[in-house]
């Protein structure tokens, strides 16, 4: 999904653009780097408030070269902009409804009667013992069959059979069982933003998100699940409130907007500090950091791209990031980051390494 630049109002335009004249870019500074800069003082501005000190370094940095004031005006207006959108549910174009895959009619014609069904499981036998020798778990089969699912860096809109719209992450799959009692849908992997049609009229069933052997019951809401793998899962509120419930152990927790959890199968619910918002910064085409590990960046950068990303140099693991990061820009981030730390990039099939 693309972020487009657009002009929109921004308190603090005026304070920097009367810097902005003539912006000349400084011989040791690239363009790039100027604009991961800019974007990590919007970030600060953003997140806390900035003591005296702070600002005087901001002044500084905007003093040393007329093309930070312009960077950071830029970065602004994608706040503004952001918080535009936010308005809207969802952030990406309808697409269709999904037909079944070739997997999915493989592997259902299978299991459908004909006369010559036991020549079909003789010649299918021999593959699919090499499916479950090299399946682990089904968790790996089992987005292949899923209703909906995306590749890497794909997010989808989808709008479901009672009006529901849910916003589809990469490298995600999710399935839809409504049936007369209840609107549930399984997140089978990844993470997606939901937007739930209103109990109202005639429509009294709840709509519940299972993941990872939890359930994520919405109260007239907008929130977002993460399916972190088979028995971990994390939930956030953007808006109203959701019940999590977990069966083993025995357990459930209201959040309210602004509030997020995550559980674990045979473990519980534990509230976090984590702000939801920030946790969906995909919604938006970009990623933010505050302060994370270079490592953990990385992981999330993976999972917005395609192939192998890998740090080797592990003594660069923990060094802090702070910035914005565009989904349709990742591989520029990434040499970005490797420049600062004086890290090298090479790209072989399928493989990028920071070393």
């Amino acid at each position: 999904m693309f972020i487009y630049r657009m002009w929109l109002p921004c308190p603090s335009y005026s304070l920097y653009a009367q810097k902005r004249e003539h912006p000349v870019m400084t011989p040791d500074a690239t363009a790039e780097r100027i604009r991961q800069q800019a974007a990590d003082w919007a970030v600060r501005q953003r997140m806390e408030r900035l003591d005296a000190q702070q600002m005087d370094a901001l002044e500084r940095w905007l003093d040393a070269d007329p093309a930070y004031a312009d960077a950071l005006a830029d970065a602004e207006m994608l706040w503004e902009m952001a918080e535009t959108l936010r308005a809207n549910p969802l952030f990406a174009t309808p697409v269709p409804v999904a037909r079944a895959t070739r997997v999915r009619r493989f592997l259902r014609g299978l299991f459908t009667w004909e006369p010559r069904m036991p020549v079909r499981w003789a010649g299918v036998a021999g593959v699919l013992l090499v499916v479950m020798l090299a399946v682990n778990s089904r968790d790996t089969l089992a987005p292949l069959m899923a209703d909906y699912r995306t590749g890497s860096g794909e997010v989808r809109t989808l709008t479901l059979a009672d009006g529901s719209q849910v916003l589809l992450g990469s490298r995600s799959a999710l399935d839809v069982d409504y049936d007369g009692h209840e609107r549930r849908v399984r997140l089978i992997q990844g993470e997606a933003l939901f937007s739930p049609a209103p109990r109202q009229g005639e429509e009294k069933r709840a709509f519940v998100v299972e993941a990872s052997g939890g359930r994520t019951q919405a109260l007239g809401t907008r929130f977002v699940v993460q399916r972190q793998d088979s028995d971990n899962a994390w939930v956030g509120v953007l808006q109203h409130s959701v019940n999590v419930s977990l069966q083993q152990p025995q357990s459930e927790l209201t959040l309210s907007e602004g509030q997020s959890a995550r559980y674990q199968r045979g473990q519980g619910i534990v509230a976090l500090n984590d702000d939801p918002t920030q946790r969906a910064d995909w919604a938006q085409g970009v990623l933010i950091f505050r302060n994370v590990p270079l490592d953990q960046v990385l992981q999330r950068f993976s999972d917005f791209r395609p192939g192998l990303l890998k740090l080797v140099a592990s003594e660069q693991a923990h060094t802090p990031v702070s910035g914005l990061f565009h989904l349709d820009n990742l591989d520029a981030a990434i040499r970005t980051l490797a420049a600062e730390r004086q890290l090298q990039v090479a790209q072989l099939a399928g493989v990028t390494v920071l070393y």
